[in-house]
């Protein structure tokens, strides 16, 4: 049997199997007692909404899925701050048995209006990487937002004609235009516009609750740091900007459409002590490191059904 058909088997067969039974449960408290969870979010909004019906809802979860995924991360996990990671990459005390943190990219809006409440409902602290341009960008509709959805229309116009540009091809033209001209050059003015502003501004950055939020980096512009022809510009012109609205200092970044090479990497950390990647994969102890990129596991609507989803999605995971 090939390896892929294998895996979809024990995917549909045994590994239900051995949830019914607690195995599951039993081989995660075994193996994964001292990992650590890093799971990655971007938006969260009501699914009825017209916010969510016109978003790339690869990246949304609904309101309720998301108050879900907290109770599931309540039970299983201990929910720990960028802090305390930290403190254990620098050698401090050891994190609790199951470590979770909780991400969030971008700097969407809604993280504050609507994800905001539901951390505090569960007595939970996350993780906020802010993207410097999307945060100083006027008007409602983020840009690259709109560029996504651009770049879908032409591939689909282009069906059956030479291909269209891809998304960082486009990305990457666009980026050469003044901030505030960008979102007029991807959509025409008569595409979907957001009732409200769809990031947060400069204002909401700076005055975010502490004992919910942490703060790190997104890179300025959005652009893979493997595209940017100067990404130690980049890396450390975000971590400045950022300081500055948040009055101290920003120890963590998260590569910008998870892409990074080796060099990039290792630019990374000579500015930022914890860089965390988008590679799907749980963190051991000795992974805890600022040596070493921290893996983060991106949480589709898909997984937050149920906790037998959850489970399935989270506990079945590589280790690094």
């Amino acid at each position: 049997m090939p390896a892929a058909s294998l895996r979809r088997a024990i995917n549909r067969l045994v590994v239900p199997a051995c949830q019914r039974l607690g195995l599951l449960s039993a081989v995660r408290r075994l193996l994964h007692r001292r990992s650590l969870t890093v799971v990655m979010f971007h938006r969260v909004l009501p699914l009825d909404s017209a916010e969510c019906r016109n978003s790339e809802r690869e990246y949304v979860v609904g309101t309720d899925e998301f108050d879900r995924c907290l109770a599931f991360f309540g039970r299983h996990y201990n929910v720990v701050s960028l802090g305390a990671i930290e403190a254990a990459a620098a050698g401090g005390p050891p994190l609790p048995a199951h470590p979770l943190l909780i991400t969030f990219d971008d700097g969407w809006r809604d993280n504050l209006t609507h994800a905001e409440p539901l951390l505090r409902r569960h007595g939970m602290k996350a993780t906020l990487f802010v993207n410097i341009e999307a945060i100083l960008q006027p008007g409602a509709r983020w840009w690259q937002d709109a560029l996504v959805k651009s770049v879908e229309q032409a591939q689909a116009a282009a069906a059956d004609a030479p291909p269209a540009r891809d998304f960082f091809t486009t990305l990457a033209v666009t980026l050469r235009r003044p901030l505030e001209d960008r979102l007029a050059a991807v959509l025409p003015r008569s595409d979907y516009q957001p009732e409200n502003r769809q990031m947060l501004t400069v204002e909401e950055v700076a005055t975010l609750d502490p004992q919910v939020w942490d703060l790190g980096s997104h890179g300025m512009t959005h652009s893979p740091l493997t595209n940017v022809p100067d990404p130690e510009r980049e890396l450390t012109d975000s971590q400045k900007t950022l300081a500055t609205w948040q009055r101290k200092p920003v120890q963590a970044i998260s590569m910008p459409h998870g892409r990074y090479s080796a060099g990039i990497l290792n630019v990374a950390r000579a500015v930022y002590s914890l860089v965390f990647t988008s590679d799907p994969y749980l963190v051991t102890p000795q992974g805890i490191s600022h040596r070493r990129p921290l893996g983060r596991i991106h949480v589709p609507s898909s997984a937050c059904v149920d906790e037998t989803a959850l489970a399935r999605f989270l506990w079945i995971r590589r280790q690094r």
